[in-house]
């Protein structure tokens, strides 16, 4: 029972592990996606400086109204405003990563980078038999299981009687016997008004294996739904995050180019060029907003299988 014990502290230990592991990944994407918003918000400034030397340059020789100036300058002084925001947004997730790692804020120097690509080639049945093998807290309840069967074994010994067995160098002055007396016994460990304390320990012991192997499967169960919610989400992301770099983006900055040609000859007005950047901008915050979910939903999918880095599953 006390290895019982001891292992099952150590699953618990491992659990929290993970799940450390875990919390300080998503903190380290949301740095991720701070950052990389705030090189988003840089560039778009630089391009919206570009705009507005257009536009002033138009302005200048009568070929638009000052509208289009003063538009440019606002939608400048509001990527300005977008970037205090991101910034108070980067110095909240350094704090948080650097409470997680026990570190100060001046520890992190550089910039959180992430992979070009995206790997998450799983077949979920992969990731199920990894689970049942490996999940911190399903092998813990599963030593409570057998610690109860233990317990119950323990329980029902009382039941049993105590043989006694010895030899003994007997001399009787009376008789004048002098040798070798065997001895033999047999003693209850209870009496008959105690029988029924006997039994309510081995029914008690009994619960105990039904409670414990209840919670077992509800955690087994928990376990392989929360696997399959998090391998379709994460999947979906992938798809979605893979979508945006193929497609979407390409397209949505070929259309800026174009438009931005017909605004220099004349062909479209301001109004259309913004909306070109900003259907730009929107696709790019929607796809930095995809790959930190990503994955973080995958950190959950790590914690939850129990293993520090999905390609654990591989080996």
């Amino acid at each position: 029972i006390a290895e019982l014990e001891a292992n099952r502290a150590q699953q618990l230990y491992n659990e929290k592990s993970v799940e450390i592991i875990m919390k300080a990944k998503s903190a380290f994407y949301e740095l991720w996606m701070a950052q990389q918003s705030l090189e988003l918000n840089r560039v778009n400034s630089e391009l919206m400086k570009q705009f507005l030397q257009i536009a002033q340059t138009r302005y200048a020789v009568g070929k638009i109204s000052q509208q289009d100036v003063l538009r440019a300058q606002v939608e400048i002084a509001k990527l300005e405003k977008e970037r205090l925001g991101f910034s108070e947004m980067e110095e909240a997730a350094l704090a948080m990563l650097a409470s997680l790692l026990n570190k100060n804020i001046s520890d992190f120097t550089g910039t959180a980078t992430a992979p070009d690509t995206i790997f998450f080639d799983l077949d979920i049945k992969q990731i199920q038999v990894y689970a049942l093998k490996n999940c911190s807290k399903l092998r813990s309840d599963s030593l409570m299981v057998e610690k109860d069967k233990a317990m119950h074994k323990l329980a029902t010994l009382e039941y049993l009687p105590d043989f006694k067995v010895g030899v003994e160098y007997v001399s009787s002055p009376i008789t004048g016997f002098r040798g070798w007396s065997l001895l033999a016994g047999v003693s209850l460990p209870f009496s008959f008004w105690t029988l029924g304390k006997a039994n309510a320990r081995v029914e008690e012991a009994s619960a105990n294996i039904l409670k414990s192997t209840a919670m077992y499967k509800d955690e087994r169960n928990m376990l392989l739904s929360k696997v399959r919610e998090y391998f379709a989400k994460s999947n979906s992301l992938k798809s979605q995050w893979e979508l945006y770099q193929n497609n979407i983006i390409p397209l949505a900055e070929r259309t800026l180019q174009v438009t931005l040609t017909n605004y220099q000859t004349g062909q479209t007005d301001f109004l259309m060029l913004l909306d070109a950047y900003r259907m730009l901008v929107m696709e790019k915050m929607e796809q930095i907003m995809t790959r930190m979910k990503f994955e973080q939903t995958l950190a959950d999918l790590e914690k939850e299988i129990g293993c520090r880095d999905i390609e654990e599953v591989l080996k």
